[in-house]
């Protein structure tokens, strides 16, 4: 069982990386109705596509960096270099923004229909508690603070206060309603 778990999970996280990094390269085909239609929906990648390097760690369990144990990795890691810009992906209102000891600088954002996303390690926050900010709007800039051993963006996506995939939330989305994710340019 744990051997045909381990096949399925590396094909079907090489599918996703292919979509992540195909819906990178669509995004400016989205026409703006798709996008202020979906702005309550995480639909926007948060990085621009020419600053996004490489996926460097998928949810799931992984082997952790610096506590060199198998841990639950609950979002995922985009690697751009230190200060490129981060967005929101969704319209919404900053539940959370400070310093935690594993995000480093962070940022949470509440949307409608439970949904909230999360960006860790910011070098620096644009935003403060209580703010409203659109989709799209910068929010701070990539950097690697907190426990990192190198500049990324940690993505979470929450479905009524449950931590998910953001590529399967994706996948199901662009699949379901047939949109394409919209990236910053």
């Amino acid at each position: 069982m744990k051997k045909s778990l381990f096949t399925y999970r590396v094909l079907f996280l090489g599918g996703l990386i292919f979509l992540a990094s195909e819906s990178v390269c669509a995004q400016k085909s989205v026409g703006a109705h798709n996008i202020e239609k979906n702005n309550n929906v995480p639909i926007y990648f948060p990085l621009d596509k020419n600053d996004f390097v490489k996926m460097s760690s998928a949810y799931g369990y992984r082997k952790h960096p610096i506590h060199k144990k198998k841990m639950l990795h609950k979002g995922i890691d985009l690697v751009a270099m230190k200060g490129k810009p981060v967005y929101a992906t969704a319209t919404g209102v900053v539940q959370k923004a400070g310093y935690k000891k594993d995000y480093g600088n962070y940022v949470l954002i509440s949307h409608l229909g439970g949904i909230k996303t999360l960006y860790g390690h910011l070098w620096v926050r644009m935003i403060k508690k209580g703010d409203r900010v659109s989709q799209g709007q910068l929010i701070g800039f990539v950097g690697d603070t907190g426990l990192v051993t190198g500049p990324h963006l940690h993505y979470e996506i929450w479905l009524r206060n449950k931590k998910v995939d953001p590529l399967l939330v994706w996948k199901n989305l662009l699949k379901e309603e047939r949109k394409e994710v919209a990236i910053n340019e």
